[in-house]
């Protein structure tokens, strides 16, 4: 098998540990990610001004639609490696890497040419005001052309993680992170280039970023190293990809698309609304790094130990880190309450003559919101405990769930109570959509994929 030295076999040993000492490469490499798209959003909104921090937050939704799809498709890859990881089977490892390339390969070509075209078309019907349509087109058309750096970098942290390796990653991803600052820095303030110069920036420490961690894989790994004859396309295996990742990846396009929904009625409200929600939507994902980070070190180590037949090992750890999890959750409530707007303020110049009204707005929504991260991080949680198991029925059933009380309640709310009652139509809707999630882990059912991989039918469990 690989490097001893960095792989992390969870099959055996304390639970807990094991996943806390996986998840804090994790988590610190999602810090830098995310530590890289605010630094955009704090040159943009210091440098410029609000309507171009609002430029930017409308092309989220719409960059998260696109790529939602290969998004789904490479956490695949870390679900099916990590099950053959944990049954010692080398031979499928290797050939589950070659499915992920194809799947990456054909992904990147399909989205970068779709969302050239669309860009216009696409923020035009989220009701982009029209003061910032121009910059967001240019912005997004730019982050979209780097479809294949993203997703390539996404695939090979993915099958590292599988195996164990979360430190690599995240190495990779601290340089990229402080060379595009730097870039940023550059472009904006010495070249003024603008938000043109900000989605370069970005592009650039992305392609960084996937030749490091490809060029890793095949150098380091022994078993990551192929031949010729290995990029012969194996059936099953991009099969039993396809069959866990197209689920996922149709459940990251409903959260999109009920994002956009949302971004569709908040750009109603006008510019300061917007830039009073790409602000907070900032913060939250800071908010959100422990738990996302959480959950992906747990469905590998439940990945693990199903394709090791332990299914009491996974009850075990579920139950440990779904403590941590709440505990973390109050903390994080708890801060946001006592910070009140100063983490708001972070994002807009003080010369700003909206910053008072974006920062009242902004506050308003935190306020809501933060209550039912307890719940969030749930939910995050059973999904992804559940798909690390190839359970991909119920999230997604969940996710319907969460697309369909999330329209339904933004528009209502919305029309009835304005901007404030938009801002619970997520909150309640991440209440709904756990509780099919809570009720299948809870079952036991997904005990029977364990008795597959006994039978040596994991791929077809």
């Amino acid at each position: 098998m690989p490097s001893a030295s960095r792989t992390r076999d969870m099959t055996s040993g304390g639970p807990l540990r094991h996943i806390l000492l996986f998840m804090l490469p994790i988590l610190l490499g999602s810090l830098f990610q995310r530590f890289y798209n605010v630094a955009d959003a704090i040159v943009v909104g210091q440098a410029m001004g609000s309507a171009e921090l609002a430029a930017i937050g409308a092309t989220g939704p719409a960059t998260f639609f696109l790529l939602s799809i290969a998004m789904g498709l490479t956490h695949a890859f870390s679900i099916v490696t990590a099950q053959y990881f944990g049954a010692k089977n080398e031979r499928m490892v290797k050939t589950t890497l070659v499915s992920g390339i194809y799947i990456t390969a054909a992904c990147s070509l399909l989205f970068t040419a779709t969302g050239l075209l669309a860009a216009r078309p696409l923020l035009t019907l989220l009701n982009t005001p029209a003061e910032i349509l121009e910059n967001s087109v240019l912005y997004l058309r730019i982050c979209i052309a780097g479809t294949a750096f993203q997703l390539s970098y996404n695939g090979a942290a993915s099958v590292l993680r599988a195996v164990g390796d979360s430190k690599t990653p995240l190495y990779f991803l601290i340089f990229s992170c402080i060379l595009n600052v730097a870039i940023d820095l550059l472009f904006v303030l010495c070249f003024g280039m603008g938000l043109a110069g900000v989605a370069y920036a970005t592009v650039f420490s992305q392609f960084l970023a996937a030749f490091l961690s490809a060029f890793y894989i095949f150098s380091r790994y022994r078993i990551f190293r192929l031949a010729r004859t290995d990029f012969r396309p194996d059936r099953s295996s991009l099969a039993h990809v396809l069959k866990i990742g197209l689920p996922l990846g149709l459940q990251s396009l409903l959260v999109s698309v009920a994002d956009m929904a949302i971004v569709s009625v908040v750009n109603s409200f006008g510019t300061n609304v917007l830039a009073a929600y790409t602000a907070y939507k900032r913060i939250q994902e800071f908010a959100m790094l422990s738990y996302n980070a959480i959950a992906q070190a747990t469905s590998v180590f439940a990945g693990q130990n199903l394709g090791a037949r332990q299914p009491a090992r996974i009850r075990e750890g579920f139950k440990k880190i779904a403590l941590v999890n709440i505990a973390i959750a109050l903390l994080i409530v708890l801060g946001i309450f006592l910070s009140k707007d100063s983490l708001l303020r972070i994002f807009i110049s003080p010369s700003d003559p909206q910053i008072e009204q974006i920062a009242a707005i902004a506050v308003e929504m935190l306020r809501i919101y933060a209550p039912f991260y307890p719940v969030l991080c749930m939910i995050l949680l059973y999904n992804n405990v559940l798909r690390g198991m190839g359970e991909v029925s119920i999230p997604l059933f969940s996710s319907l769930l969460e697309l369909a009380v999330k329209i339904g309640l933004s528009f209502g709310l919305a029309a009835l109570y304005g901007a404030t009652g938009l801002w619970f139509a997520a909150p309640l809707s991440w209440v709904v959509a756990m509780i099919p999630s809570l009720w299948l882990y809870h079952s036991g059912r997904w005990q029977r994929r364990a008795a597959a991989f006994a039978k040596g039918e994991g791929a077809k469990a």
